[in-house]
């Protein structure tokens, strides 16, 4: 709501902050994409990566891949405690891919006490990074 009044306080007809961010971050990933730069992207999306949805457009138009869904497939564990659909995702281009090792979710508090499971995402540190890097 707050980004709602900000953007109708600026003389926006019909604000919608939610398209406005995905905008915004398609510009600045534009960018880093034009650089040639590793890109990953983590994002409580509120909304699945699936067939049809604006979100996996989105990806597409940026040229990303949905890691769970690279290494496991599009059936995914639900992120939201009370929903029943995976609306957390980790995405990155196809420079870091490559160095990709594993991912996954981790059960629901076990670390930390949130309505949204965990997630990881394991890297091999000299493929990501170009040189050897301490651990």
């Amino acid at each position: 709501m707050q980004q709602f009044r900000a953007m109708a306080k600026n003389g926006v007809q019909n604000p919608k902050p939610r398209t406005q961010f995905f905008t915004d971050l398609e510009q600045y990933l534009a960018q880093h994409v034009k650089a040639k730069d590793k890109l990953i992207l983590s994002m409580d999306a509120n909304e699945p990566d699936h067939r049809g949805s604006a979100l996996l457009q989105w990806k597409e138009r940026n040229g990303l891949t949905n890691v769970m869904h690279h290494l496991h497939g599009e059936a995914s564990t639900k992120t939201y405690q009370r929903g029943r659909l995976t609306i957390d995702h980790t995405y990155m281009n196809d420079n870091c891919l490559p160095a990709l090792r594993k991912g996954g979710h981790i059960p629901f508090n076990r670390f930390h006490i949130s309505d949204h499971c965990g997630q990881f995402t394991d890297f091999h540190k000299p493929t990501l990074f170009g040189k050897k890097v301490p651990d």
